[in-house]
């Protein structure tokens, strides 16, 4: 019993007043400067989990102090309009006074009166807003490469985690591999549209679909936009003569022809439009990324652009929209070793998918604020309108709970 109690009073003595001290820092933290909210809805979905119970629970800079004042595709978070009401976290696009105007999935913003220009996003500096649909082999993923992809006919091979790659019959030279993307055989797959192209690694339609933390494919099947990509750890032996990467929106194809020399060409439709120089291929490849993104066309050399262009899409009514993404190889084989397929984040307007007549008005002090999640998300498009700075409450800075989500937001 004595032992019991010197121990008692030494854990009262050196252990007790550590936890009041902490529980008095943690206090005044909170209060000046730091909070946790728990996100109780999927409006910012796939990047912050909600559910009323076992949503993400965020931490809170409120004083500015870790990231400084909010700029444009920021994460925010604001307090509801009346009294008592509920925080929310959305992304901020745009400051008033400005105009906002909603179009085939992406933001046009104009000082008043003046000209709309399309917000368009960086394919490197805003990467972390990529929304992943497939991934293969790192992380859970409810499909594997063989269900997500079309993979081609014997000469090429899944071995493991390692896809082996290599030129189909008949595309041994560059000009074998834009054949297969030839406008007039492509016709021939009307009312077949998922039928795979001989000799190039494809995937199935990619939509606006996401993957949560535990690889469960979530959200609505919405094929609207064409703003989608692939990235690929590349290794190869020795340079193939030719890449090809190309996009399939509404039956219409948009790819780049990446030579083993560095030339670099535009291809519509199955023929050559534009042409430049740029790095050749990498003799032991590399992380490639192919992509569309706000209108533009990019391919990425790990974090060097070799390609950012605008390139207008068409779009064409169909009662089966598809978006699906296609890599082939001429002369040579490739190994790949991981895979990741993102889409951008579908915006929405509530007046019609592809956009309203009017724009939405940001007045002067205000943000104009939308979920990721923008089919299942109130925002200023709807009841939220556009949001006062005053309402503004802080930046999230960090994800605490649960622990497999736990980690540092980059904006």
């Amino acid at each position: 019993m004595t032992h019991f109690f010197i121990r008692w009073n030494r854990v009262c003595g050196e252990v007790l007043p550590v936890l009041v001290v902490g529980l008095a820092v943690f206090y005044l933290i909170r209060a000046q400067g730091l909070e946790y909210y728990r996100i109780p809805s999927k409006s910012m979905e796939p990047v912050l989990h909600g559910d009323q119970r076992w949503g993400d629970l965020v931490l809170v800079d409120k004083s500015g102090l870790w990231k400084g004042d909010p700029e444009q595709l920021d994460l925010v978070v604001v307090q509801g309009e009346t009294a008592g009401a509920n925080h929310m976290v959305k992304r901020l696009y745009a400051i008033g006074p400005a105009e906002v105007r909603i179009a085939a999935g992406d933001l046009f913003i104009a000082p008043p009166g003046g000209t709309f220009e399309r917000l368009v996003k960086s394919p490197v500096e805003d990467r972390d807003l990529r929304v992943t649909s497939f991934r293969h082999p790192l992380g859970p993923c409810d499909q594997s490469v063989d269900e997500f992809f079309h993979l081609p006919p014997s000469n090429s091979r899944l071995a493991g985690e390692i896809l082996h790659l290599s030129q189909p019959v008949g595309c041994d030279r560059v000009e074998g591999l834009l054949a297969l993307l030839d406008p007039e055989d492509r016709r021939g797959r009307v009312g077949n549209l998922d039928r795979a192209i001989p000799g190039v690694l494809s995937t199935r339609n990619v939509d606006s679909t996401y993957l949560d933390p535990e690889g469960l494919r979530l959200g609505e099947t919405y094929t609207d936009f064409p703003d989608v990509g692939i990235e690929i750890d590349l290794r190869t032996g020795e340079p193939p003569a030719a890449l090809l990467f190309a996009l399939e929106f509404h039956d219409h194809d948009y790819g780049l022809l990446w030579q083993r020399d560095g030339t670099l060409e535009l291809v519509v439709e199955g023929q050559p439009t534009a042409r430049e120089s740029v790095a050749p291929l990498p003799e032991r490849g590399g992380r490639l990324t192919f992509g569309y993104l706000d209108s533009h066309l990019f391919l990425l050399l790990d974090d060097e652009v070799l390609f950012h262009a605008p390139v207008e899409m068409l779009y064409v009514a169909q009662p089966r929209p598809l978006t699906r993404l296609h890599l082939g190889v001429a002369g040579g084989g490739v190994q790949i070793g991981r895979i990741e397929v993102f889409h951008d984040t579908h915006i929405s307007s509530t007046d019609g998918i592809f956009g309203r007549d009017e724009p939405y008005d940001v007045p002067e002090g205000s943000m104009f604020l939308l979920g990721d999640n923008t089919y299942q998300s109130s925002d200023s498009r709807t009841a939220l309108g556009m949001v006062p700075f005053a309402r503004l409450v802080g930046r999230p800075v960090a994800i605490l709970a649960p622990a497999s989500r736990a980690r540092s937001l980059a904006r």
